[in-house]
């Protein structure tokens, strides 16, 4: 009869080791769903980011060439400009630029 009661005390301790395992497992499966977001949670944020507005790019200016030429070539073109409309009030140079 010791075999009988040694089988059971066995069958306890290996029915409580996997009901606290699947335990476990249920809460993580839960607490990580609810640090998933939502389906429409993460279609709002991929609205907010498609709504920032593109830059501007200057006429004339070649988007396909790296960013620091692209930046050298603005800051020269600034430089020839400043150079030309150097003491010319702004209504003037708004007129010349305009034509």
């Amino acid at each position: 009869m010791s075999t009988h009661t040694e089988t059971r005390t066995a069958g306890r301790r290996i029915t409580t080791k996997v009901g606290a395992l699947v335990a476990a497992g249920v809460l993580l499966v839960g607490l990580s769903a609810c640090q998933t977001p939502t389906a429409a949670e993460r279609s709002a944020d991929t609205t907010k980011q498609e709504s920032r507005p593109a830059a501007v790019v200057p006429q004339g200016i070649d988007t396909t060439r790296s960013a620091d030429r692209i930046a050298e070539d603005i800051e020269r073109r600034q430089a020839e400009r400043g150079e030309r409309y150097a003491g010319v009030p702004a209504d003037r140079i708004e007129e010349m630029l305009a034509r």
